[in-house]
């Protein structure tokens, strides 16, 4: 059986005495958090309502729908990848 080095044994010593990392976090923290998550999503989902809204109301055409479904298909979507 092999021998481990003397540097990588003293090194393996070291970690091995290192203290736990400590994950505790107070509640304003995990709230500023989450608030922060709903500002950068809550666009994104306003304007899905309102696009909902505006179809099911009949404010839209078809036609309106289709090229805007043909230009985030064809363009917006690709220039995010």
């Amino acid at each position: 059986m092999d021998r481990m080095p003397q540097s990588l044994l003293g090194g393996v010593l070291a970690l091995s005495r290192r203290k736990p990392i400590s994950y505790r976090c107070r509640m304003s923290d995990i709230f500023n958090l989450l608030l922060h998550q709903a500002g950068l999503v809550l666009p994104l989902f306003s304007l899905v309502l309102v696009g909902y809204a505006l179809v099911s109301w009949g404010k839209w055409s078809t036609s309106i729908t289709t090229a805007l479904t043909r230009f985030v298909f064809s363009l917006a979507i690709p220039a995010l990848l």
